[in-house]
């Protein structure tokens, strides 16, 4: 019923009339870089993030927080496939969802991981994980969660729709990290659907005896 209910939720305006915008979003024309700014009564007070995306010139993303560093995203993809009740497979279909790794040297690896036994409505956790320097045990904090709100398992090309859970007290630039990496791990699903459409059209033409040329 939770999913249920997510699907048919309200969608804000984006005007800020039915909600308060404690972010502000700018996007680069070329796509190339994503800026946000939080909300402040006074300019400059508020913190900022700059992600800067991969292009066919640099293939790697990374993310600027003030007061925080840089931190470089690495992607990974996933193989999700549905399972039964006891966790056996069901078929052979499966699907690539990506997972994001960032690090820096000053701070522990923080990665968005799919909840794999729920490939259909998917869910993502924002996890920090850090060392006891003295037991050497890896400990995990969630710090964040977030649920695409469509009514299919596939990201559209063009629009995406989700829900972000973030931790009642209030630390703008975690949040801030958590809105940015939303963002990287949305282009790169997007990236993912693109590939896959251009596979299946390949194999449509190619049963057909259409062949591929060159420009």
């Amino acid at each position: 019923m939770y999913k249920i209910n997510m699907m048919f939720m309200s969608r804000p305006k984006g005007d800020g009339t039915d909600a308060e915008v404690c972010f502000f979003v700018d996007v680069a024309s070329d796509k190339s870089r994503v800026t946000i700014e939080e909300r402040s009564m006074t300019a400059g007070e508020g913190a900022t993030a700059t992600i800067t995306l991969p292009t066919e010139h640099y293939g790697g993303s990374s993310l600027a927080v003030s007061g925080l560093g840089v931190f470089d995203i690495h992607a990974s993809a996933n193989r999700s496939c549905r399972t039964d009740e006891t966790g056996r497979p069901l078929g052979t279909d499966f699907r690539q969802y990506p997972a994001l790794t960032m690090k820096s040297d000053a701070h522990p690896g923080t990665q968005w991981q799919v909840r794999s036994e729920d490939p259909g409505s998917l869910c993502y956790y924002l996890m920090e994980s850090s060392r006891d320097q003295k037991s050497h045990k890896e400990s995990l904090r969630v710090h964040a969660i977030y649920h695409y709100a469509g009514g299919h398992p596939h990201h559209p090309v063009d629009h995406s729709e989700g829900v972000l859970l973030l931790p009642d007290y209030q630390d703008s630039r975690n949040e801030m990290v958590s809105i940015a990496l939303v963002f990287v791990l949305l282009w790169h699903m997007r990236e993912l659907d693109v590939q896959q459409e251009k596979a299946s059209l390949f194999k449509i033409l190619g049963k057909l005896g259409i062949k591929k040329t060159s420009p």
